[in-house]
């Protein structure tokens, strides 16, 4: 359900909410994916949450969904900072999800899911 939340979000945004989403997530997984410059074969193997650095869909989902990826990102972001700015944008990142997911609509559909993940979150 977090998948399709996301993606639907991607895909056509409308909300103010979506859009801040859309740019957060293009800006840290342009951000993030940049270290890995000429080593994408890495992201093939799911095994070390490198497969969401595949598009920004992957990303936004994975992130989302895989506490070891939100880690990974998190250690890579760390990484690559050298003045705060990277994790600000994680930072912000996080705080776009939140607002997103704020919309109770998008879950309407099963209220138990919202909580479920809100709390995991």
């Amino acid at each position: 359900m977090v998948h399709a939340v996301s993606v639907n979000a991607i895909d056509s945004p409308q909300t103010k909410e979506q859009k801040a989403f859309v740019k957060a997530n293009k800006n840290i997984f342009n951000t993030l994916k940049k270290a890995f410059k000429g080593r994408e074969y890495l992201f093939n193997n799911t095994e070390y949450g490198l497969y969401a650095l595949t598009n920004e869909k992957e990303f936004a989902a994975e992130f989302m969904t895989d506490d070891s990826v939100r880690n990974l990102m998190y250690q890579i972001a760390r990484a690559l900072d050298k003045s705060g700015g990277v994790i600000q944008m994680l930072k912000d990142f996080v705080n776009t999800i939140s607002n997103l997911l704020v919309n109770r609509s998008v879950f309407a559909s099963n209220e138990e899911v919202l909580t479920d993940y809100q709390n995991k979150f």
